[in-house]
């Protein structure tokens, strides 16, 4: 079926509408299907050919909770060839635990790798993560996911639809898993996308799974 670039940019935002229209209204209602509600945007800007600089900004809204958590995060991505890149990051975030706020501070290094195969984009990624808590032990954590995404480019919004998988290890264990069904696309320096996400938290033998909409706007700056 072909999708027209007016239609599909139309299809989109009402995609982007139906679950952001009212995500932390009914904060007393448990029965609400979507549990968190993710926003981010990405700002960057390329230094070389093979160096750019990059900010994410990132709030997180729970049903219950409200607005719990938020994060700044800037880095370096250093490109070594053409399937295999670098990054040296930082981020500084902010979370509510009961009605506290702290704060953690966590550099990173995130090494990823991506190939084509046919109409198929496989990316994967190895993030490293020293956690500095305010009034909490260091933590470390390693992070590795798979993104799996045909090349359909629908519209002149280049819209492809996504599948990724990430596994969390902490403290020599499995501590959580998110299972990611998105869509994104591209126009000119502007770059939207929007996903359902399953985040199942591990705690021994109890699993815990949240639905979590999220929306993220990158812009490329020169």
């Amino acid at each position: 079926m072909m999708i027209n670039n007016k239609g599909g940019m139309i299809l989109f935002l009402l995609i982007l509408f139906m679950f952001s229209v009212n995500p932390i209204e009914a904060n007393n209602d448990a029965n609400d299907l979507i549990d968190e509600f993710w926003q981010e945007l990405y700002v960057y800007s390329p230094l070389t050919k093979k160096l750019t600089f990059g900010l994410l900004f990132n709030d997180l809204y729970g049903v219950q909770a409200g607005n719990y958590d938020w994060f700044i995060e800037g880095g370096l991505k250093y490109k070594i060839n053409k399937w295999l890149t670098t990054e040296v990051l930082y981020r500084q975030e902010y979370f509510k635990t009961g009605t506290v706020w702290t704060y953690e501070n966590r550099p990173m290094l995130r090494i990823s790798g991506s190939k084509t195969f046919g109409i198929w984009k496989v990316r994967n990624r190895q993030r490293f993560e020293m956690r500095f808590f305010k009034n909490d032990p260091f933590r470390f954590r390693y992070r590795t996911d798979v993104k799996v995404s045909p090349q359909w480019n629908f519209t002149s919004w280049n819209l492809n639809p996504y599948v990724q998988e990430e596994l969390f290890m902490s403290e020599g264990r499995m501590s959580r898993i998110r299972s990611y069904l998105g869509i994104q696309g591209k126009e000119g320096r502007v770059e939207p996308s929007a996903y359902l996400l399953i985040q199942t938290k591990l705690n021994g033998r109890i699993a815990r799974n949240n639905l979590i909409f999220g929306i993220c706007f990158g812009i490329e700056l020169n």
